[in-house]
């Protein structure tokens, strides 16, 4: 019986040690997987730390570009604005320039409307004058015609006389 004693001490000791080994294992496998799995874990933070900073500088990326662009599309609207009002002021000048060219052109169509006139005038009043010229002519003429036929029938009173005193 002592020897199962033994035998059954044996066998508790062997067994007692083989529990302490498995959950010593156990422990040591449960420690090695916390260790492994916070291995992991810090990891898993060190990459999302990364994404995380990745993140920012994408951001800060695209936050300069919409600066850029916003400063840009300021520029192009700050352009377009310039050439508007050079546009409108070149317009504002020639619509001056027309108007000016339009009172001159008026002028100048008043000027020669007058000046028709004015020469018409003088061409009425020249043909008056020619008329009353030629009507004095044609009176002068028929005073001289007149004369002269009455010193032509004078003239012949005169030669009857003569030659009927003659006679």
């Amino acid at each position: 019986m002592r020897l199962r004693s033994w035998n059954v001490l044996v066998v508790v000791v062997v067994l007692s040690l083989a529990l302490n080994l498995m959950f010593f294992m156990n422990k040591s496998k449960n420690q090695a997987t916390q260790v492994f799995e916070k291995t992991i874990l810090v990891e898993q933070m060190e990459n999302l730390k990364l994404e995380l900073e990745e993140h920012k500088l994408e951001q800060l990326r695209h936050d300069k570009k919409e600066k850029d662009l916003s400063s840009q599309v300021a520029k192009q609207q700050q352009l377009l604005q310039q050439e508007k009002e050079k546009t409108r002021s070149l317009v504002l000048d020639h619509e001056k320039k027309l108007g000016e060219e339009r009172k001159k052109l008026t002028l100048l169509q008043e000027k020669d409307h007058e000046s028709i006139q004015q020469r018409q005038q003088e061409f009425a009043l020249k043909e008056q004058l020619h008329k009353e010229e030629t009507d004095r002519l044609k009176k002068q003429e028929e005073e001289f015609l007149k004369q002269k036929e009455k010193e032509n029938a004078q003239q012949a009173d005169d030669d009857l006389i003569n030659n009927n005193n003659n006679n």
